[in-house]
């Protein structure tokens, strides 16, 4: 009896199934609608719950004050793996709420929390968040709208309902867009019973699925589903899907979107290091000279280089157990950087993109990534914060011909940006990387597997971080680090390893600046602030309790 009203109390409780539960009076039609009891005590409130913990990215919404009714489509599930049809269940989604006068402004697909698909999926293998998300991120990057949420199951011990999820998302979203946002939830027919959570409350849609049809007929026939205009049960199949993700595991690999086949393949189920058959290296740059240069003033020299040498130890040792088998870490030493730049400054015209070494001119540049997403590709390139916009640096550079350095050229997209930036009076005759002049005695038969940088670890020092756009739309540096950074995109960490990296990180900046001494968040990197103060915190805040908070956050 007890359970029975505990499960009572904690149904009324829910803004959505308690409803549910007045009109059916029957606790199973609201557990067929997806209610499950979390096991959190009644009256518990959780910390996480926290607005302004920067977990859902929102660089793909489109806000305008002009839309009268906007509306994000969430979906949950397991995505063990993702999908196409997926995508096509909210792609038909979108279509079915459009129909009806409403603007669909972004959408998410939300992971379900690995206790809960463990528990779903017994005898099957299995996939574990972190690397679900990964495989997600990949396949929704080039999407126009829809985004990946990692806050259900990336940032909650315990599994969620799915109007918890909902209701968390519109309140999230209300904060940061100011728009009167509506979450509406989208579900296949072979869930179709969760309609009933939508009687009294919100909007769902149905996109119904062939092989069920009676539980699909039958859940729309309801009274309070068939008369209700919020409930919609879209008819818009074109063709059968023939394609689940319980086929994908038994064996159709063929089915797997062709961006994650290899990931799924090599991964198998495992969370073991992922070994390489090549011997790879990564590198780390030791800019460290020019990150923590504004302050040595605040502590003595010996102090935080002491400071700085455990810090650096420590990351190592972290990165270490994170990144694939046969690869080795290799400090880069940023005065042989220098020496490489300087001899080559006796015989050529620089224009120099990396920010720590000289050269004839320098273009400040950078990469704007949207926040606390995954960042696989970049939105643009733009002028690194604090300077002149790109069109007005290159007027500045006299006419010429030039060799074009960056201290890393992975992919080139920048530096080929860049090239394309300048007016006709110059010349661009070759584009060199710092990093390959630096380290071409040193690979031998090794291959580069990724290079970072130091300043970007060490939150808050002199322009490190990612350059990423806030909701209001500033500019901002967010640190290497959950929740703003992906460092499985941005750091080649496997994502198995991604949380357990970053909570180690945060750790050892307290650590760091608890040996320094005092250091205020206005003494901190201009743009950094500016994330640390629109989440709340105050620039006379000491960076050794933004790290506890943060701390508190990830063990939560």
């Amino acid at each position: 009896m007890a359970v029975k009203n505990r499960l009572t109390e904690k149904i009324n409780r829910d803004p959505y199934f308690s409803s549910t539960l007045d009109y059916y009076k029957n606790v199973n039609k609201v557990i067929e609608a997806g209610f499950f009891d979390d096991g959190v005590a009644i009256n518990k409130k959780s910390y996480r719950d926290s607005l302004n913990w920067l977990t859902t990215p929102l660089y793909k919404i489109k806000s305008s004050p002009k839309i009268s009714k906007p509306v994000v489509l969430l979906t949950t599930g397991g995505f063990m793996p993702i999908h196409s049809e997926h995508i096509r269940m909210m792609e038909i989604a979108k279509q079915s709420i459009e129909l009806v006068g409403r603007t669909v402004i972004g959408g998410y697909l939300s992971l379900s929390h690995d206790d809960y698909v463990k528990n779903k999926f017994l005898n099957e293998n299995y996939i574990s968040s972190e690397k679900r998300i990964y495989l997600c991120e990949k396949v929704v990057a080039d999407d126009p709208w829809l985004m990946v949420d990692p806050w259900e199951a990336r940032y909650n011990k315990i599994p969620l309902t799915f109007t918890a999820v909902t209701t968390r998302l519109q309140k999230y979203l209300r904060k940061h867009t100011l728009l009167p946002v509506e979450v509406v939830y989208v579900f296949g027919g072979d869930n179709a019973a969760f309609a009933r959570a939508f009687i009294a409350k919100g909007t769902c849609v149905c996109v119904k699925r062939p092989g069920y049809d009676v539980v699909q007929n039958r859940i729309e026939n309801e009274p309070p589903i068939a008369s209700n205009k919020n409930i919609l049960f879209s008819e818009m199949w074109t063709k059968k899907p023939g394609i689940s993700s319980r086929e994908i595991r038994t064996g159709m690999i063929n089915h797997v979107p062709r961006i994650i086949q290899k990931d799924f393949e090599n991964w198998g189920y495992s969370e073991k290091k992922t070994k390489n058959p090549e011997s790879l290296v990564y590198f780390i740059r030791d800019d460290s000279s020019w990150a923590l240069s504004n302050w040595i003033h605040l502590v003595n020299k010996k102090k935080l280089e002491r400071a700085k040498d455990a810090f650096l130890k420590g990351l190592i040792g972290q990165m270490d157990r994170a990144i694939e088998e046969n690869t080795s870490i290799q400090i880069l030493n940023l005065k042989e950087q220098l020496t490489v730049v300087n001899n080559l400054s006796k015989n050529n015209q620089i224009i120099n993109i990396d920010v720590c070494t000289g050269g004839d001119f320098k273009l400040n540049v950078s990469r704007l990534f949207g926040l606390s997403s995954g960042q696989c590709h970049l939105e643009k390139v733009i002028n690194r914060p604090g300077y002149l916009a790109l069109n007005n640096q290159s007027k500045k550079i006299p006419m010429g011909n030039y060799l074009l350095l960056d201290d890393d050229v992975a992919t080139g997209s920048t530096t080929e940006f860049v090239s394309q930036l300048f007016p006709k009076k110059i010349g661009i005759k070759e584009i060199k990387s710092i990093l390959e002049i630096q380290v071409k005695n040193k690979l031998s038969r090794s291959r580069i597997a990724d290079v970072v940088d130091f300043r970007d670890f060490i939150f808050g020092s002199r322009d490190g971080g990612l350059v990423v756009k806030l909701p209001n739309g500033l500019v901002c540096r967010a640190p290497y680090v959950l929740p703003y950074v992906s460092l499985s995109f941005r750091a080649k960490i496997m994502p198995q390893e991604e949380y357990r990296l970053s909570q180690k990180l945060w750790q050892l900046n307290l650590k760091f600046y608890q040996q320094i001494g005092k250091v205020p968040l206005s003494l901190t990197d201009k743009y950094f602030q500016r994330l640390m103060t629109y989440i709340g915190f105050n620039k006379n805040d000491d960076m050794t309790s933004i790290c506890q908070w943060h701390i508190k956050m990830m063990a939560m």
